[in-house]
């Protein structure tokens, strides 16, 4: 999918049946996926009642045959997390085979979903999905030599200045903010008073308030 929060439509397909079987399989997803719910070619839902909760859902299709989609599972996809959603089919089983044994039974299947990637992807989404922007905190409070800023989110490149209360500029750089990755500002000879920290990525712009005390 290309677009934060796009459909995709998996189609569910089998090989080996002789004639129209009665089928149940069970369907795992990604958390971070939004399931939308699975349906047949024909439109008729395909969920089971009482089935089904938040990464897996029962499905039944009657009168699946081979070689050509006998459903679609249907997902708004994401991309609140660095790793690709997957979304697996299992435990299938053939309701009116004439004996356990007419049918060898699959293995787990399992296909990945591809989110939009670059630049500020998982924050968007997760702004999109959730509503949830990152959050910027400074410390210490007040300061003496030096403060740092950190992020819950990752930010990557951002320009910081360092403003005092008059709106003079006396500091700006370019730093990486990340989960992992803080940024320290040494304020040097910044006389006591208050300042504000003004970070300018390509996710938005924040501005941290804080004092220096000598």
């Amino acid at each position: 999918t290309d677009t934060i929060g796009g459909s995709v439509r998996l189609p569910i397909t089998l090989n080996g049946l002789t004639k129209p079987q009665n089928i149940e399989l069970t369907l795992h997803y990604d958390i971070g996926l939004d399931y939308r719910g699975s349906f047949s070619p024909g439109g008729t839902a395909l969920d089971v009642a009482g089935e089904q909760w938040k990464g897996r859902s029962k499905l039944r299709i009657i009168g699946a045959v081979s070689g050509a989609p006998i459903g679609f599972a249907n997902f708004d996809v994401f991309a609140d997390s660095a790793s690709l959603p997957k979304v697996t089919f299992d435990s299938l089983v053939v309701l009116d085979a004439a004996s356990p044994c007419e049918f060898l039974l699959p293995l787990a299947v399992t296909s990945t979903i591809t989110p939009p990637s670059g630049c500020g992807i998982q924050t968007l989404s997760r702004f999109v999905h959730l509503n949830q922007m990152p959050t910027l905190s400074i410390y210490p409070n007040p300061a003496q030599n030096s403060v740092t800023i950190i992020s819950d989110a990752d930010l990557g490149e951002a320009a910081v200045t360092l403003i005092d209360m008059l709106g003079n500029q006396r500091m700006k750089m370019m730093m990486t903010l990340t989960k992992e990755r803080s940024a320290t500002i040494e304020l040097d000879d910044a006389p006591a008073g208050i300042y504000f920290v003004r970070v300018r990525s390509a996710k938005g712009e924040y501005r941290l308030p804080f004092v220096v005390r000598r």
